[in-house]
């Protein structure tokens, strides 16, 4: 459970995580809910597809430290690909 104020902490801390992993990606990362982050990655193959949900999975997915503990969080990851023709 999370204390007064620390779910701030954990979205701040989520954004950092996002934001350097879409910059290495040359994507970009938009908040349009409580906990959607939808994130807008340019020129990835079907082939290549399989490997951005996972490298934001296992990025995500290390310890956060609220409080001075440390906290495990758990996220869910979808994908989609868009072709677009000229």
């Amino acid at each position: 459970m999370l204390r007064a104020g620390e779910d701030q902490s954990l979205l701040v801390q989520v954004a950092k995580r996002l934001g350097l992993i879409t910059r290495t990606l040359g994507g970009m990362v938009a908040r349009t809910g409580l906990d959607s982050v939808p994130l807008g990655v340019p020129e990835v193959v079907e082939v290549g597809a399989a490997q951005v949900p996972a490298k934001l999975l296992e990025d995500l997915s290390a310890p956060y430290e609220l409080g001075g503990r440390p906290l495990i969080a758990v996220f869910r990851v979808g994908a989609a690909l868009w072709r677009w023709f000229r």
